[in-house]
């Protein structure tokens, strides 16, 4: 389980990588997809199965923070 400042934390962390300086002229777009689904999308699991990684509350921010950072 994360903790809820940990959730918080991703989800900026998230929003900050998709900006103007990484995502040009298409943040635009993404941000505002991402401030539309805001809290839905920052609780959101990776899975919906228990056996599988990253089935907790802000489990799908992470996974794709740190798939983000392993293919840096």
């Amino acid at each position: 389980m994360l903790m809820p400042e940990t959730i918080v934390a991703n989800f900026e962390r998230l929003r900050d990588l998709c900006g103007p300086t990484n995502l040009k002229e298409r943040s635009g777009p993404f941000i505002a997809m991402l401030d539309h689904l805001g809290e839905r999308l920052a609780l959101c699991p990776a899975s919906a199965k228990v056996e599988y990684h990253n089935c907790f509350p802000g489990g799908l921010v992470e996974h794709s923070l740190r798939v983000l950072d392993f293919a840096s």
